[in-house]
């Protein structure tokens, strides 16, 4: 382990699909209670504070799905897309600055992140 570069450690996290290390403390608990729901769940409620991290938390998540799981596409929406562009664009680029290169790309015109062979999509109602 000693010979290991921190862009190493993270390059593998990445191709794992394992991207817990960006959590902060609080958010581990949620994160790990919501990947342990049974696929079935359809809708999860999270009761927190203002500035708790819920849409980073969901971010990383939607990540790690199109990480895990090759081909699908996640859908991230917001009552008007906007107000979705304005949640999650900052937040994926944040997010996807250590991935490795061409594992992330963005697609503006389309409001399309590429993650390997997934996609996370950006809307409105």
């Amino acid at each position: 382990m000693d010979n290991l570069r921190y862009s190493d450690i993270k390059k593998y996290f990445w191709e794992k699909g394992d991207l817990e290390y960006k959590l902060w403390d609080q958010q581990k608990p949620i994160h790990e209670t919501i990947k342990k729901l049974p696929k079935t769940a359809t809708t999860i409620v999270l009761l927190c504070a203002r500035q708790f991290g819920k849409s980073t938390t969901g971010c990383i998540l939607a990540l790690e799905d199109c990480l895990q799981h090759p081909n699908i596409s996640v859908m991230i929406v917001a009552p008007e897309i906007k107000h979705a562009r304005a949640i999650v664009n900052p937040r994926l680029r944040m997010l996807t600055a250590d991935a490795p290169e061409s594992m992330v790309s963005f697609i503006k015109s389309e409001d399309r992140w590429i993650i390997g062979s997934s996609e996370i999509i950006i809307g409105g109602f």
